[in-house]
């Protein structure tokens, strides 16, 4: 009989089941002795005393089949036969019900990890790293694209890995951005998270791959020599399947001038608003030196160190390479210049020079220069009593409505308002420039 061969295919078929089993049991295991935790898998260490595990993977049927475990409320304590009669159907639901559960668990596992289910390994983490509970900051991290030419390779490590997520500080249109600390050394950065869209910029540079996300471009042009100290540098970024994070200079303790001038009687005297201003004025002078556009020059993104009282430009999400060709019809910025509504047409340098007349205005009377299309067609403005001549002109000149008569950036730079020497930093600030007079 051994060798008959119905007898042969019974045990093989026999033996096939055996093994189904056992390997289902330890994909069994594997699944639920491990978590999961933003795209990381980590041992997870049981509760349970040890023996009592290894018991329970020497018996197959104790965990294959709970429902064997539990009790019928109607069974008479003395007759186990009720039971018995119950049990191959039991044991056929326990079957279907272990498979399936069985099949959904090492599917999901694969589905999440995207990877085989790995074998539980002693726990020598301390724990998932608080960077990885924050939503935004999903690990990964093109490299190809990180480093600038000459740079070595990061070796593709993860930005969770360098970087933990804090508090909110800000959100617009572009992005969000969080304070955050950059574990190696405790250094305080500002992390701007950037959904990814159809209508995102992008465009080639040599030395990388790919094309780089607008954004990213021009701050990776403002950090070509020479480096100014009115602008926010970016660190570096990190590119993921549906968002860019970049990692900016965190300047402490500061303040947007918006900010300021609520608590300042919402305006400021004209000597402190002469020393932010030639600031704002050379800072945006470097971009357009280095070819970038800004585009939306307000108080907003204008940054006040109260330690040092250094002004530094920030967000260049509505920026564009400067063009000397011009641009149509769309605006990105907030402020948009007269010969936008005229001529669906403006230029880098005059825009620039507009937006900047529009935050001196506001910054020494409390108001907006303009408040409707109307009025910015118009060009009539109304200044405050107290004000220099000196300082009207300078208004006046940025806010001239032919963008062909409006002063240039260096013009406003060699104005008789900056040359003061009222104010210290502005008298030092003259003195480390040329004079053109």
């Amino acid at each position: 009989m051994e060798n008959n061969p119905t007898e042969k295919q019974r045990k093989n078929k026999k033996s096939g089941i055996c093994a189904f089993f056992k390997r289902t049991w330890q994909a069994v295991k594997c699944v639920d002795r491990c978590h999961h935790r933003e795209n990381q898998v980590r041992p997870f260490q049981p509760e349970a005393d040890p023996a009592d595990l290894q018991h329970a993977s020497s018996g197959l049927e104790s965990m294959a089949f709970p429902d064997l475990d539990r009790t019928d409320p109607n069974a008479d304590p003395a007759d186990p036969e009720p039971a018995k009669e119950k049990q191959p159907k039991i044991q056929k639901k326990g079957i279907f019900a272990f498979v399936k559960r069985t099949l959904r668990g090492v599917k999901c596992a694969t589905k999440q990890n995207n990877e085989e289910p790995v074998a539980p390994q002693p726990n020598t983490d301390s724990g998932p790293s608080e960077a990885a509970e924050q939503k935004p900051c999903s690990p990964g991290r093109d490299s190809a694209d990180l480093q600038s030419p000459g740079q070595s390779d990061p070796s593709q490590v993860s930005f969770a890995s360098l970087y933990e997520v804090r508090t909110k500080i800000s959100s617009g249109g572009f992005g969000t951005v969080f304070r955050g600390i950059h574990r190696s050394d405790d250094q305080e950065v500002a992390i701007k998270f950037i959904p990814k869209r159809s209508t995102d910029q992008y465009i080639r540079r040599a030395g990388y791959p790919k094309p780089l996300l607008m954004e990213v471009a021009l701050n990776l042009l403002l950090k070509k020599a020479p480096i100014s100290p009115n602008i926010v540098y970016m660190l570096e970024w990190f590119e993921e399947e549906d968002q860019h994070i970049l990692i900016m200079e965190y300047p402490q303790p500061c303040h947007n001038i918006k900010t300021l001038l609520k608590y300042n009687r919402h305006k400021l005297d004209e000597t402190p608003a002469r020393s932010l201003m030639l600031q704002a004025v050379l800072a945006a002078k470097h971009c357009i030196d280095q070819g970038v556009f800004h585009r939306d020059i307000k108080l907003n993104n204008l940054l006040l160190n109260t330690r040092t009282m250094e002004v530094k430009l920030i967000d260049f999400g509505c920026g564009d390479l400067v063009k000397t060709s011009g641009y149509q019809y769309e605006f990105r910025g907030r402020y948009r210049p007269p010969e936008y509504y005229t001529k669906h047409k403006y230029h880098a340098g005059p825009t620039t020079v507009w937006t900047l007349g529009l935050a001196l205005f506001r910054m020494v009377t409390g108001h907006h220069a303009f408040q409707t299309e109307k009025d910015i067609l118009a060009g009539n403005l109304t200044f405050d009593s107290s004000l220099s001549r000196e300082c009207q002109d300078v208004i006046s000149r940025c806010l001239i409505r032919d963008p062909d008569d409006r002063a240039t950036l260096q013009q406003l730079l060699d104005h008789r308002w900056f040359k003061q020497e009222d104010d210290p930093a502005v008298a030092q600030e003259s003195d480390e420039s040329n004079d053109f007079q």
